[in-house]
């Protein structure tokens, strides 16, 4: 379904997919392709394996500017509800929320963005949903201070499960510049910003909640600068080279 890339003015990432899908669900190509978290969030968490429905739903996220994380987070609660019998048929229109089924999902998310029906009440997020619906709904809620979990288990990679928990944001996968993986590897370390001594991704010491602090400070310089996150360091120009840019330009 990948048709093509694009990419910003003078960008060499090209990291915006452009897919074309066919009936029963045809998808524009304005509309944009899912990226990982999209396909994880619309797909693999709510079993759906279909890759066009899953790109349908990327692109009706993407037509009434729904967060496609939460998205199919909200959704996948809803078939976890519908599964233990939290929810009917009659609190869901008629649908049959069950696992894997995608016409089903779709459905729901033209529900959701025009607030009809059980969408009114999915539209409020994970959180609310739960309370609402109560009688243990709160169990299958995945949030953290209200925020839908992503898709980056924090089980793996501690850092990321400090930074959901203390992001101002709640779960986010994007408060830090990058997740413990990169900071195993000396040749990322960044001294000028406190990055100095390699961690694994299970370490849960003093030294990975330094990590912690100082990636998540300087993704909020990033987006201070209004920088792109994708070709930052490490995989971008240094802290010194954008420190050097930005007196140039003030």
């Amino acid at each position: 379904m990948l048709i093509g890339r694009q990419t910003c003015f003078a960008c060499r990432n090209s990291c915006y997919r452009v897919v074309k899908g066919e009936e029963p669900y045809p998808v524009e190509s304005e509309w944009g392709g899912p990226e990982y978290e999209s396909a994880a969030a619309l797909g693999s968490l709510c079993l759906v394996g279909d890759l066009n429905a899953v790109c349908k739903a990327n692109a009706l996220c993407n037509k009434y500017t729904l967060d496609t994380i939460s998205t199919g987070v909200v959704v996948a609660f809803a078939m976890e509800c519908y599964e233990k019998g939290l929810l009917t048929k009659k609190d869901t229109d008629g649908l049959e929320l069950t696992w894997g089924n995608h016409a089903a999902e779709l459905e729901l998310i033209e529900k959701i963005a025009r607030r009809e029906g059980i969408g009114d009440l999915l539209a409020e997020g994970v959180t609310r949903a739960a309370m609402k619906i109560g009688r243990g709904a709160e169990e299958f809620a995945l949030t953290i201070k209200g925020q839908e979990l992503p898709m980056h288990e924090p089980r793996g990679k501690k850092g990321v499960g400090l930074s959901y928990a203390v992001s101002n944001r709640g779960a986010c996968h994007l408060q830090m510049i990058e997740h413990d993986d990169a900071w195993e590897i000396p040749e990322n370390m960044v001294p000028e910003v406190g990055l100095v001594n390699p961690v694994d991704r299970l370490d849960t010491s003093i030294d990975k909640v330094r990590i912690v602090k100082a990636a998540e400070d300087w993704k909020s310089t990033v987006d201070s600068l209004t920088l792109c996150m994708v070709d930052s360091f490490p995989s971008g120009p240094t802290p010194n080279v954008i420190f050097g840019l930005v007196n140039s330009i003030t």
